[in-house]
């Protein structure tokens, strides 16, 4: 025996069934477990692809119970700044969470305006890397269902700025420190220089196809950076679009040197008798300074 039924998205459905047989009528109480359709996927496996160009789209989904994940996989471009936002339809409260292809979380809204009521999520976000990411739409704190649009605005970035270090950050000069900008839409490549004292120490040029093109590290004890030295700095880069370079954008770090052992009593290493103890004199008039119980 079977039967179809139109039913609304819950949970459990309370059945009674009549059976007739040899003219004997038999209520036969029943519960039916009902599987609710999933619009998208929970996981980036099962992510809806979706394309996202330059301009405007929306997609709407929604969440079916509660704890219910929605995904979305777009490839995204450098140069390019990417805004999502939901627009509430029967959800009450959203969480976008924009990942990369190891799902490291690159950014996430709760709220717009929290203090106003606006529960729905928005963000502004620029890709470092053109690649595969993935975009979830979730209820807060998993106890949200309903319905939502996801809506998205791309633009052609043209501003051509230091996304890290900040301005006038400290660095230890003995590390290893990238220099990170966001790219340029249609940028052929960019020129970092890095400047101490007003002269030029180091430069590099990165092709557009390289994909940390808009990267430049520096290591100090590499040969290439050997003139690098503790103190103040500056780093520039330019851009190269349609066979011109654009105005620079400039950051000032300075170069800090990690001492190893303190220069006095106070901020002594202490030692016991017999240790080894290893140590670098980093700059000119750094003394080591350890204490020992005797």
């Amino acid at each position: 025996m079977a039967a179809d039924l139109a039913v609304m998205p819950v949970d459990t459905l309370d059945l009674e069934i009549q059976v007739m047989e040899d003219e004997d009528l038999a209520i036969i109480p029943a519960v039916c477990q009902l599987c609710v359709q999933d619009d998208h996927g929970d996981t980036v496996a099962t992510a809806t692809e979706i394309d996202v160009p330059l301009g405007q789209g929306a997609i709407g989904g929604t969440l079916e119970t509660l704890g219910d994940h929605d995904w979305f996989q777009f490839e995204a471009q450098a140069g390019h700044t990417y805004n999502f936002e939901t627009l509430l339809t029967g959800l009450h409260d959203s969480v976008i969470t924009i990942r990369d292809a190891n799902l490291t979380v690159l950014a996430s809204n709760d709220d717009i305006d929290v203090a106003n009521g606006n529960l729905a999520s928005s963000l502004e976000w620029s890709p470092l890397r053109s690649g595969t990411y993935s975009i979830e739409v979730s209820g807060f704190a998993d106890a949200q269902t309903g319905g939502y649009l996801l809506h998205w605005d791309v633009e052609a970035n043209h501003d051509l700025s230091f996304v890290y270090p900040g301005d006038g950050q400290d660095l230890d000069y003995g590390g290893t420190y990238t220099f990170a900008v966001t790219p340029v839409a249609n940028a052929e490549g960019y020129m970092f220089g890095f400047y101490q004292n007003g002269q030029l120490v180091t430069y590099q040029y990165n092709h557009a196809t390289d994909p940390e093109a808009a990267e430049f590290a520096i290591h100090p004890g590499d040969q290439a950076h050997a003139d690098v030295a503790p103190g103040n700095a500056q780093v520039y880069v330019w851009a190269r679009v349609d066979g011109q370079w654009t105005a620079p954008s400039g950051i000032s770090i300075n170069l800090e040197v990690s001492d190893d052992h303190g220069n006095g009593p106070a901020s002594a290493t202490p030692i016991n008798v017999g240790d080894s103890v290893r140590g670098d004199l980093e700059a000119n008039g750094d003394h080591d300074v350890f204490s020992v119980d005797v």
